[in-house]
This record gives structure tokens, C-alpha cells and sequence, in this order.
């Protein structure tokens, strides 16, 4: 679960955004990596500052800053037929006319079940990369 939450191609396949990212050392996000995430939401583009401060076995958190501030943790629960991933992300400061815009999309967005949508594609994948791997 670790690899499909730190590889930006692989997030690629599931994010409810399209995006790119800039400045990565290295081809996975990892604790402590800096990088450069640029994309768009409601015709708006935008460009966030992301620092991993966690990317382990238990779980993957981040912050973003840019025109909106947020934070995402998820958490993965070990289950008997896989794992269970429990997912939060919070809104923070907005700074002028296109971060309240980008607020309200992403509002939008998450009040709509874009989270949900993202987390079944992201199971989806995953289990598309275990059929191909036995």
C-alpha cells in the first residue's frame, strides 16, 4: 500500500486530480522529502509545497502549502483479507480570490466523494498490481 501512496506515477492512476510534481530526490516520496506539486482544480492552477513527514508501514502523512494549506494522513489497518486504509485531510489557510475558489472545489470535491472514488481506484490498482505479480 506504502509503494502506491509514494510513487507520483502510481498516484497518478487513482488521484481525483490530474498533477505533476517537480523537485522529487528520487522516484518515491519518502519521510522528510521536499517536492513541488503543480495542477489544477476549477480551471485554476495552482502550485503546493509538499514535505512528507511520514511514509512508513503504519502510515503516510504530508502537508501541502500553497494558495491553501492542507494536511493528509492515512493510516493502514492490517486485515485478515488485506488492509484497511483510513484516510483524513484537513483544509487550512487560504490566501486570496483563487484560494477561495480552490477551497470551494475542493470542498466540492470532497463533500461529493472524491476521497471514497480516489480510495476505490487506489484499491482497484492495487489489486490490478497483485494479479499481474502471482
Amino acid at each position: 500500500m506504502l509503494e502506491a501512496l509514494t510513487d507520483p506515477e502510481f498516484i497518478s492512476l487513482w488521484a481525483p486530480v490530474d498533477f505533476e510534481v517537480e523537485g522529487l530526490g528520487g522516484r518515491r516520496l519518502r519521510g522528510g522529502s521536499h517536492a513541488i506539486v503543480n495542477g489544477s482544480l476549477a480551471g485554476v492552477a495552482a502550485q503546493f509545497e509538499i514535505h512528507v513527514l511520514r511514509a512508513d508501514q503504519a502510515g503516510f502523512d504530508l502537508q501541502a502549502s500553497g494558495p491553501i494549506d492542507f494536511e493528509v494522513a492515512y493510516r493502514f489497518v492490517p486485515e485478515r483479507q488485506g488492509v484497511i486504509v483510513d484516510a483524513e485531510i484537513k483544509l487550512g489557510s487560504e490566501r486570496g480570490l483563487n484560494a477561495r475558489v480552490l477551497r470551494a472545489a475542493t470542498g466540492a470535491l470532497l463533500s461529493g466523494g472524491a476521497l471514497d472514488r480516489a480510495l476505490g481506484r487506489l484499491a482497484h490498482e492495487c489489486d490490478e498490481i497483485a494479479l499481474l505479480a502471482a
